[in-house]
Order: structure tokens, then C-alpha cells, then sequence
């Protein structure tokens, strides 16, 4: 179900900054990609920031059950897993994409292995039907030409399918955002 407590590791809160803040406490300085949008969150991680991959697959079926009645159309997940097998034989993958099928846009973040090289991107950004983000460092300035990917961003092409991901870079590096009181991020 959603959760409606605390957030002890930090990081959704985090992220459903990035997604929806209205920047307020800013001023509006630092407002999200789709400031005021509503967000339901499941909680899939431990306080840690660890978790199941059964969790994470329970999780997405929950939002494919209740995506009517909460109004979900688009799923963020920034969390993955190294690639054990071909993607349309990984569970998580197979979950994903099954959300997909049922109509919601799916987001994924690539990972945080870029620093390995390519073949780096972690399940389920390896889906062929979801959006796969990368991390995009653009220090702060007004000229595009002096963007990189970020050095962490994990890279392409996906390991054992050669899938071509990310399909995307978006600002990444030094993202300010919100903090859930209390975690340990």
C-alpha cells in the first residue's frame, strides 16, 4: 500500500523531490521536473536503502492494481539490480514491462556503475519498453557544448541483450532536493 510514514533512508523523498517539489521552502528556486504533480509512493527499500527483488515486484504490482484509483500514469524508479540473466527471462524486468503493458509510462534509472564502463546499466533499465535515464553533468553553465555524461552514470549497451540504453541523460549531478527528516542519505 502506499506509504504514508517516514522515510528513513531518504531517498524517495529525494527523488519525488526532483519529480514533483513546488519549491516552496526555496523560494521556487529548487522546484521539481513537474512541480506540484502528486505522488504516491510505495515503499519497496529498508531503511538501509536495501531491499527484494520480490519487494520491488510486489510493489509494481500493487501500482498496476490501484494505478485507477490513485490516478498513476507514470512509475519512477530509481533503483536497480545487476543483470543476471537475458531480460525477457529476469523477473524484474518482466514486472516492469508488465506495468508498461497496462498502460503506465515507466521510468528507470541506469545505474550508478558507469565508472566500470559500458555494460553497466543495472535491471530493469535493461527493458526494451521502459524509459531508461542516465545521469547528465552540465557544470552550471548556459553552454550545452561542456556536458557529460556523469562519471558514475552507468553506461551501455545493456550487458548479455546489447540493448542500446540509457535512452536519455537528464541533469543529474548535484541535484538539490528534498530531505526526509531524520534519514541517513
Amino acid at each position: 500500500q502506499p506509504w504514508g510514514g517516514n522515510d528513513p533512508f531518504g531517498h524517495g523523498t529525494h527523488v519525488a523531490g526532483i519529480v514533483a517539489s513546488s519549491g516552496s521552502f526555496s523560494g521556487g528556486l529548487y522546484r521539481g521536473g513537474a512541480p506540484g504533480a502528486k505522488v504516491v509512493s510505495v515503499r519497496v527499500l529498508d531503511e538501509e536503502g536495501a531491499g527484494t527483488i520480490s519487494s520491488v515486484i510486489a510493489g509494481l504490482d500493487w501500482v498496476v492494481q490501484h494505478k485507477d484509483e490513485y490516478g498513476i500514469r507514470v512509475v519512477v524508479m530509481s533503483l536497480g539490480k545487476p543483470i543476471y540473466e537475458p531480460a525477457h527471462l529476469d523477473p524484474l524486468v518482466q514486472a516492469v514491462e508488465a506495468a508498461w503493458n497496462s498502460g503506465l509510462v515507466v521510468v528507470c534509472s541506469a545505474g550508478n556503475f558507469g565508472r566500470n564502463g559500458h555494460f553497466t546499466v543495472t535491471s530493469p533499465g535493461n527493458s526494451r519498453l521502459v524509459i531508461t535515464a542516465g545521469s547528465r553533468t552540465d557544470w552550471n553553465t548556459v553552454y550545452p557544448k561542456d556536458d557529460i555524461v556523469s562519471t558514475y552514470s552507468s553506461r551501455g549497451p545493456t550487458f548479455l541483450d546489447h540493448f542500446l540504453k540509457p535512452d536519455l541523460v537528464t541533469p543529474g549531478n548535484r541535484i538539490i532536493s528534498l530531505r526526509a527528516p531524520g534519514s541517513t542519505l
